[in-house]
């Protein structure tokens, strides 16, 4: 796969398709291509509304950002408004326990993300979709999630999951971090936009220029996770000695100045939700989806709803 592609379209747009990690890094460096795209979907939707993105935002980004950032230092604030929302749907699990269920918005976005995705974006968006890719992989691999459940008992017990208790739950970072490179939310990131002629590497980019991050791409290629990129496999992101690493080819959160600004709340919010789902239950597909993997391919990846059956491990006698 070639790192840079001029690929063409039936309008004219000229857009530059970034293939890997190097040039993504590269590319975003420069400023004048470090700008958000005023395409139909930013112009209509939200009217350049929201620091992801407004075409040009730096100052208010680096405010929210800090102050993002101040805030999730602040962990128990973090833990407290994250679990108040688990709660309540740990509750619903519960009530479906031993029964078949739909899983569609069941893990909905929670009050304090949906009020920063719309300062970020300028709507709410969902963020219950790499919960369902999570619960999906996991009631398909019967073996991992025995073994996520395993780690999270005997570290943690039946207490609380707190995110101290992060370092301490190798396996579990391995499997979240596997969710999001097989399935990226933004499989081709937000756009950027050359707001003036710019250079890069040897390309003249002329202004007005696409450049999109072929995320999905590089999270998929065999060169860099070997020939079996397409198989969930959490191990990946072991070391032998079973701790976590990390891998300077996962881009789920994207790349450069214009990264996630929320990717340590998501991080954060994921683990919560996992580490307290799977200490409390066990999830597995129902017969009808033993091979379902339907998803929706568009500007965001999403899974379509399926059903699984969830029994609480106390009425499983462990």
């Amino acid at each position: 796969m070639e790192s840079v592609i001029w690929p063409r379209v039936s309008k004219p747009v000229r857009t530059l398709v970034l293939n890997d990690v190097s040039s993504i890094q590269e590319a975003f460096r420069v400023n004048s291509l470090n700008c958000r795209p005023p395409i139909k979907f930013v112009k209509d939707s939200n009217e350049n509304k929201g620091i992801t993105m407004a075409i040009e935002a730096s100052e208010q980004r680096q405010f929210i950002v800090q102050s993002m950032l101040k805030f999730a230092l602040q962990t128990q604030s973090v833990e407290f408004y994250i679990n108040n929302e688990i709660t309540h749907i740990m509750k619903n699990l519960e009530e479906h326990s031993c029964h078949i269920m739909k899983i569609a918005n069941v893990f909905d976005i929670t009050t304090i993300n949906g009020i920063w995705a719309r300062i970020m974006t300028g709507h709410r968006l969902k963020s219950s979709d790499k919960i369902l890719n999570l619960l999906e992989n996991l009631s398909k691999h019967q073996r991992v999630q025995k073994r996520l459940h395993a780690e999270i008992v005997e570290v943690i017990g039946k207490s609380p999951p707190l995110l101290s208790d992060r370092s301490r739950l190798p396996h579990t970072e391995a499997v979240q971090h596997e969710v999001l490179r097989l399935c990226p939310t933004l499989p081709l990131g937000v756009g950027h936009y050359s707001l003036e002629e710019s250079k890069f590497r040897n390309f003249l980019v002329p202004k007005g220029t696409m450049l999109i991050s072929n995320i999905y791409g590089i999270h998929h290629n065999p060169k860099l996770w070997g020939e079996d990129g397409e198989v969930f496999r959490p191990k990946r992101f072991l070391s032998e000695d079973g701790t976590f690493q990390k891998s300077p080819h996962f881009l789920a959160f994207g790349a450069g100045k214009k990264s996630c600004p929320k990717k340590h709340w998501a991080k954060d919010l994921l683990f919560l939700y996992v580490t307290r789902t799977f200490q409390k239950f066990h999830i597995e597909l129902d017969n009808d989806f033993l091979n379902y993997s339907e998803k929706t391919f568009g500007v965001m990846l999403r899974t379509k709803p399926f059903y699984v059956k969830i029994t609480s491990y106390e009425f499983l006698g462990k």
